[in-house]
């Protein structure tokens, strides 16, 4: 067995995604919505954060991984909600 170049315990690297097929893809079209919350939260837009969570989908088949885009969802409205809370407190 070889340990290909780029993944070679003498080179540490920060792996962020790997894609189905196994392609390092750190900055990938798959990341888009995690840095845009990063940014997001940076700049101190929080009323933003939650459409990222909802445009998460569409990296998702329904029909096999519908469970995760529940989640998504989810997280979206937990994120609305918490906001909502603390603007009322």
């Amino acid at each position: 067995m070889t340990i290909e170049p780029e993944f070679s315990l003498d080179q540490p690297r920060r792996i962020n995604h790997l894609t189905p097929d196994g392609v390092l893809a750190k900055d990938s079209d798959r990341r888009r919505e995690m840095k845009r919350i990063r940014e997001l939260l940076t700049a101190g837009d929080f009323d933003a954060v939650a459409a990222e969570f909802e445009a998460m989908v569409r990296l998702w088949d329904p029909v096999k991984e519908g469970g995760v885009i529940e989640r998504r969802r989810r997280e979206a409205v937990l994120w609305r909600a918490g906001f909502v809370a603390l603007q009322l407190a």
